[in-house]
């Protein structure tokens, strides 16, 4: 149920949000509306805090619309034993998949090899098995293994040259930019107020301690900043991290080594995938993905 004292979500209640800033002093507010920030915001005004959300651009404006959409349940990381992340990703994976399944999907992958490559066949069935094993054995569908014969006839598309094999398992899709729409109105919901397009520009201090922030609306030429006391400021940024820590203080040093995630999109036909492809790039050997996304594919990441 929608917070009585506020418009349903809408730009109409953005102006409501807006104009309630100044008029009192917030438990919790939050610094950046992507995905980390508006799930944030989401959870704690359920649990009954009186939450404002503020960012500069719209809601999931920056990386949280541009990631490779994927509810990751970790499988790269077994590599390099980081077991305890593959559990918790794992186990939050299949949360989503029951409170969103709206917008997050099971999405099977292909895992070919090759003779000679890092990775050989038994090596991979092994990885699988502890794959599922750190799900619980509550992945979205055990793991298989396909012949070279069965692969070629899956993903005829696949350089045939060593090809020894495969394994199919399971991650999920999302469409990141509505799971962070859906967190941000789910706060709106809850009775935060949620302020898209207002830039936090200065920051309040009293004592030597944090207090709040000054924000100004971005959307009105010249808008004088108003105010907005807050007991805890959460700074949910992301990559504007520092920007930011730097408005609270000049001389801070910066936490941040920021690198860009680059996606090749192409036309599907293009590359014929038909599933998933994880595959290992011919340059470094880092683990990358070929994903279907209706009628284009796109490859990727890759670091710039």
């Amino acid at each position: 149920m929608e917070d009585e004292g506020f418009a349903p979500f809408s730009a109409a209640a953005r102006h409501e949000h807006l104009r309630s800033l100044p008029g009192e002093t917030w438990d919790l507010l939050v610094i950046g509306a992507g995905i980390t920030g508006a799930a944030a915001a989401r959870d704690a005004a359920g649990r009954g805090l009186r939450v404002a959300l503020v960012d500069a651009g719209d809601v999931g404006r920056g990386t949280s619309s541009a990631s490779s959409r994927l509810i990751h349940g970790g499988i790269r990381y077994l590599e390099t034993f980081e077991f305890r992340l593959v559990f918790e990703a794992s186990a939050e994976r299949r949360r989503l998949l029951g409170l969103a399944s709206h917008l997050v999907h099971p999405l099977p992958f292909l895992f070919p090899v090759y003779r000679g490559g890092p990775v050989g066949y038994r090596k991979l069935q092994a990885g699988m098995w502890l794959y599922d094993g750190l799900s619980l054995f509550r992945n979205i569908a055990r793991h298989s293994m396909l012949s070279r014969a069965r692969l070629r006839e899956e993903e005829p598309g696949l350089r045939t040259d060593g090809l020894a094999g495969a394994a199919r398992y399971f991650d999920a899709s999302v469409d990141d930019a509505r799971l962070t729409l859906a967190n941000a109105r789910g706060a709106h919901e809850a009775g935060a107020a949620v302020v898209p397009h207002a830039a936090v520009v200065g920051f309040l201090r009293e004592g030597g301690s944090l207090v709040g922030a000054r924000v100004r609306d971005c959307l009105v030429p010249g808008a004088e900043p108003v105010e907005v006391r807050a007991r805890v400021v959460i700074n949910a940024t992301g990559p504007w991290c520092d920007s930011v820590r730097k408005l609270a203080d000049p001389g801070a040093a910066p936490r941040l080594r920021p690198t860009k995630g680059v996606h090749v999109v192409v036309p599907r036909e293009r590359i014929g995938n038909r599933s998933a492809v994880t595959f290992r790039s011919p340059v470094d050997g880092r683990v990358m993905f070929v994903l279907p996304w209706g009628e284009f594919s796109y490859v990727g990441t890759t670091d710039t």
